[in-house]
Order: C-alpha cells, then sequence, then structure tokens
C-alpha cells in the first residue's frame, strides 16, 4: 500500500472514529464514570444512546469505561442492553452507543406498581433470563438494582450498566474478552451481597441482588432500608411462596441461596403455576390445597378420594418433564452460546484484517453522513490489487448512491448496471426513470419531480430520502420553492402527521419561517441549513433538535407553550437577540445565563 493510500486509510479511521455520524447531544444520565446522551444517528436516521466518559477522568477510570463498552458488546440477548457502535470522537474521547430506552427504569414504578404482582413478576423474571444468559458465558454483574433495569414502553426490559462486572477465570468470555480490572465500585448497599465486598465475584452475588431486587417489588420498600425484617413484616398479604423464593436467595450465607439463577427462575415460574416452590418447603396439606385451588372445577369429592395417588403421580411425572426440558433447555443454550462465540471469534477475525470491505464499509457510512467526497478518496485509494469482482460491484453501488443524491442520473445509470447491494436494483431503476426525464446531469428537478423522488424513496428506504433530500436544501438557492419539499421531509419524519401549518417569507433578503400551530409535530430535522433570520415554533411540541439551528443566523425564535424545560441550547444560538416565551416558560431558571445577552419576550 503506497503511502497516499495508507493516510487516507487512516483518515477513514480517524473519521469512523469521530462524532460526525452523530448530532445533537443532550445529556439523559451519569453514572460513576460516564455520562449518557441522547443523540441522532445519521446513518440509520435514529435516535440512539451515547455513552462518554466523564470528564477529568484518570487513565484507569477510562480504562473501566472501555471494559464496559468490550464487555457489553459481547453479551447479545433481548433484555441486556444492546451495543450498537463504539469508537473515538474528534476530540479524542472514546463512546459506545446502545439502544436508546426512552421511557423509564424498574426503580421509576416500584413505588407505584407494587399491586401488580404479576406484572412485576414477569419483569424479574426478564432480568433472571438475562442474568442466567450472562452467567452461562462467566459474567457476573456485581450491581443489580432497579436504576439498571430499563422498561421500554412496549414491555422491553433490559439490564444496563455493566461497569461493575467481572469475569470469572476459564469462562468463555475470558478466552474471548480478557479479564477486566479491578472494578471502581463494589455494589450498592442493600442490593449488594454482604459477601460481596471482600470476596471474589460469584454467581451467588448476582443471586442475592435478585433477590434485594424481588424484596423491592413485594414491599416497595428498598432492603436498606429494612434489612432485617421480612417482606410479609412489611405487607401482610405478600404470598408465603414468593416470600420464600425471595428470603432464599437473599440468604446471608451463599451456600444456602440457590444453586443457579435457573433454579430461582424455575422456582417463580412454579409459584405463578400455582404450585408451591422448592424453597417454600411446603407440608402436603399446602401441597393438596394449592392442587385444589389449581383445579377448581374437580368435585371436592373426587380429589379427596384420589388426592395421594394423582399427587404422588404429579410428582413423579412432573419431575421427568422438568428433567427433560432442562436437558432441552441445556442442550439449546449450549449450541445458542457455541453460535454466538463463532460469530464473535469471526467478526473479531475480519476486524484484524481490516481489508478492503471495512474501507468500502466506511465509505458507505460517510455517503449517508454528506461527507461525500470523503468517500470517494477513500475508495479511489483502495490499492486494486485487493479489489476483486464483489468489491468492485459494491463500490460500484456506492457511487451510484452518490450520483442519485446528487441528481447526475446518467452518471448514477453507468455506475448501478455493474452494482451489488441490497438496494441497487431499486436504485438502478430510480436512475433509468429520472435519466429518461432529466438526461442533463447538470440540470436541476422540478419542485414537483423532487417531490416525486422522495416519495419513491422514502416508500423504499426513509434513509434514501433523508440523504437526497440534505443535497437539495445544500443546492437549492431559492428557498420559497424548497417550502413544499420541507414540507414533505416534516411529514416523512413525523408519520402521524395529516398536514403541516408552514409558511415562508422574504424581506429584505432575510427570511421568516412559520411552523406554530403544529400540535402533533415534534420532529423539525428538515429546516436545518436554511439562512433563517426568524422561526416561529409557538405551539408545536418540539422538544429536542435544536441542533439544526446551530448554523442559522436566527435573531428571533418563537417557542412559546412549546413545553420546554431546557433552554441550555441558546448558548450555541450566537446570533439570537429575542426568545419568544409564554409567562411560564419565561422563568426558567435555565434561561439565567442567558437573561443578559436575549432580550425574552412573554407572549399574551
Amino acid at each position: 500500500m503506497d503511502s497516499a493510500s495508507s493516510s487516507l486509510f487512516d483518515l477513514a479511521l480517524g473519521h469512523e472514529k469521530s462524532n460526525e455520524r452523530y448530532t445533537g447531544m443532550e445529556m439523559i444520565g451519569q453514572g460513576t464514570v460516564k455520562e449518557i446522551h441522547r443523540v441522532l444517528d445519521l446513518t440509520s436516521g435514529r435516535p440512539v444512546a451515547m455513552a462518554t466518559p466523564q470528564k477529568g477522568l484518570s487513565k484507569d477510570q477510562v480504562q473501566h469505561f472501555l471494559e464496559e463498552a468490550r464487555l457489553t458488546t459481547s453479551l447479545e440477548h433481548p433484555n441486556i442492553i444492546q451495543v450498537f457502535d463504539l469508537g473515538f470522537r474528534e476530540d479524542g474521547l472514546p463512546y459506545f452507543t446502545m439502544k436508546l430506552c426512552d421511557s423509564k427504569k424498574l426503580s421509576d414504578i416500584l413505588s407505584t406498581k407494587s399491586d401488580k404482582l404479576f406484572e412485576l413478576l414477569d419483569i424479574f423474571l426478564k432480568i433472571c433470563d438475562a442474568m442466567a444468559y450472562a452467567h452461562s458465558l462467566g459474567t457476573v454483574h456485581r450491581d443489580l438494582k432497579p436504576e439498571n433495569i430499563l422498561l421500554g414502553g412496549f414491555g422491553e426490559v433490559f439490564v444496563s450498566d455493566w461497569g461493575s462486572a467481572q469475569i470469572l477465570k476459564g469462562s468463555t468470555l475470558e478466552a474471548d474478552v480478557g479479564q477486566l480490572s479491578k472494578p471502581l465500585t463494589k455494589g450498592t448497599p442493600g442490593f449488594m451481597s454482604p459477601e460481596q465486598e471482600n470476596s471474589t465475584p460469584s454467581y451467588a452475588q448476582d443471586i442475592y441482588s435478585l433477590g434485594a431486587i424481588l424484596y423491592n417489588m413485594l414491599t416497595g420498600v428498598s432492603p436498606d432500608q429494612s434489612v432485617s425484617k421480612k417482606p410479609s413484616e412489611l405487607k401482610a398479604t405478600i404470598p408465603n411462596g414468593l416470600e420464600a423464593i425471595c428470603l432464599k436467595a437473599m440468604a446471608r450465607n451463599p451456600e444456602d441461596r440457590y444453586e443457579n439463577t435457573q433454579a430461582l427462575i424455575k422456582d417463580v415460574k412454579a409459584w405463578q403455576a400455582g404450585f408451591s416452590p422448592v424453597a417454600e418447603d411446603a407440608s402436603f396439606y399446602t401441597q393438596t390445597k394449592l392442587l385444589i385451588v389449581r383445579h377448581k372445577t374437580l368435585s371436592l369429592s373426587i380429589i379427596s378420594s384420589l388426592i395421594i395417588i394423582t399427587a404422588l403421580s404429579l410428582s413423579y411425572i412432573s419431575s421427568l418433564k422438568v428433567k427433560e426440558k432442562e436437558t432441552r433447555a441445556a442442550k439449546e443454550k449450549a449450541e445458542k452460546a457455541l453460535e454466538l462465540y463463532d460469530i464473535e471469534k469471526e467478526n473479531r477475525e475480519r476486524i484484524a484484517k481490516i481489508g478492503a470491505d471495512y474501507f468500502i464499509q466506511q465509505a458507505n457510512q460517510l455517503v449517508s453522513a454528506m461527507q461525500r467526497d470523503m468517500a470517494k478518496k477513500i475508495l479511489d485509494s483502495i490499492p486494486a490489487k485487493e479489489l476483486d469482482e464483489i468489491k468492485i460491484r459494491k463500490i460500484n453501488a456506492i457511487y451510484g448512491r452518490i450520483y442519485v443524491y446528487k441528481q447526475q442520473f446518467s452518471k448514477a445509470l453507468a455506475h448501478l448496471k455493474n452494482a451489488k447491494g441490497y438496494d441497487h436494483n431499486f436504485m438502478l431503476k430510480v436512475a433509468q426513470k429520472y435519466a429518461s426525464i432529466k438526461p442533463n446531469d447538470t440540470k436541476m428537478l422540478t419542485t414537483e419531480q423532487t417531490l416525486d423522488i422522495l416519495d419513491t424513496l422514502n416508500n423504499f428506504d426513509i434513509h434514501h430520502a433523508h440523504c437526497f433530500y440534505r443535497d437539495q436544501v445544500l443546492r437549492i438557492p431559492d428557498y420559497e420553492a424548497q417550502v413544499p419539499l420541507i414540507k414533505k421531509m416534516i411529514m416523512v419524519n413525523n408519520m402521524w402527521l395529516e398536514d403541516v401549518n408552514i409558511s415562508l417569507s422574504k424581506k429584505d433578503s432575510k427570511y421568516h419561517l412559520d411552523l406554530s400551530n403544529n400540535p402533533k409535530m415534534k420532529v423539525m430535522v428538515p429546516v436545518r441549513e436554511m439562512p433563517l433570520t426568524s422561526l416561529n415554533l409557538s405551539n408545536s411540541p418540539i422538544k429536542q433538535q435544536f441542533y439544526v439551528l446551530h448554523n442559522m443566523p436566527l435573531k428571533e425564535l418563537n417557542l412559546a407553550n412549546c413545553g420546554l424545560r431546557n433552554y441550555n441550547f441558546l448558548e450555541d444560538l450566537q446570533h439570537l437577540e429575542r426568545l419568544i416565551l409564554n409567562d411560564a416558560e419565561s422563568k426558567s431558571k435555565s434561561l439565567d445565563p442567558f437573561r443578559d445577552k436575549i432580550k425574552i419576550i412573554v407572549q399574551k
């Protein structure tokens, strides 16, 4: 590889590690060593959560941050927070992005859902499933608590914050990931096992924490507040079986706890099904009573005469079924763990080689992030010896995308006819259609034609519509003609909208955009890059995306009745002179740093 190619490859790596792919940093949480921000991923067009180290951390603390990212990436389970990407930003800070969970933490609902026991148990079992998977790979979380359990809006449950986790020696993950540094924190009082502070990591420590979470669910009280009291002493209506499960999991002696997480899951499911859990060590009378409850439609006389035979038979059959189910589950788990290990190993080997495919992928992302000239330079710099027919076809697909976005459909056709990609057939048809409408690549589509192609792209993949639209904003000088395009893209980004109130006026070469009175509009990203002097968003519930205003020459901004609580984004609006709010909004404390710089007008 020649020096010019090498330098461009280094540049590609540097770009991939930058934060140009992500915009709109908004702080939404903070941990021991990290900050969590809500950002927009320009590549996928979706909001994600970005974790970055707090400022002023020591080298060891930054190392812990990186290890947490590496570990979480290795854990692939529907109830463990998913990591999408990791790298370094332009300022040198490492980061990793995760699925954004906008709803609540388990701790937010425990005080209000103590009467919905079965709903809470479903959440608890999902937490246990996640930990059973993590334990199968050799990972101990060591800081399980309601604050680290995220709840989605559609029943999703995610175990997060693996910053205190440890990997057991001789485990699957040790062979793959390696050992981690000694954690900075030892756990959380009340949810941390008694032996955790002065002993080596073990699964029993997580089982204690799971029992403490169950304690919190049953009583509505954190264990550290009443650690010496049984759940029934705080709430008399707690079922005996669940209390027994909770106390067994929280036994002070680790050997008295459940042998593993699967045994805990089995006992909870047994109680849900109407059986006595192993932890309860129920008497024959209790077992009989539960049997009658489970079969209310049977005659009491029949049950009385057959109860002994039935109980013994059921016990024997049940034990056979349980053994069979456990064997099948263990086999499936082993096969899944082996499959995940093979996939992870293959990915690591591929990344280690960093061949041409890697840089083709980075170029593809650069195109999505509006860095198309850089993408072309990277593609042009890949040594010819690294390219086979398939890679050449992938490169043609990227060039085809670039030229479609630029409305250079004839050039796009030349590349897309010999391309390979998930969308190359679709993009080829688009290029063929619009090359026949506009064969001259130097001309632009009319507004009506642009609306038509936006509909076509959006119906296939909204991401293509976003990329094409951004090129139009940068290239069309007649902003008044763009109002229909802006309206179209606002509706694309707010799928529930049937119409949008929008008007653009121009006076003395200054533009004013009115997007007021759109009560269902939440996304205003399509107005980015416009040279607006005044923007009216009153009575529209815009709560974020204010990063799109940063480069505008805005002097007046109307946010009356938008319901904002945080106005820190004003710091980036260097030209703003007037801010219009309602009376209650004008009293926000977050406005205090700006009152000397910006005139705040109260709208009646």
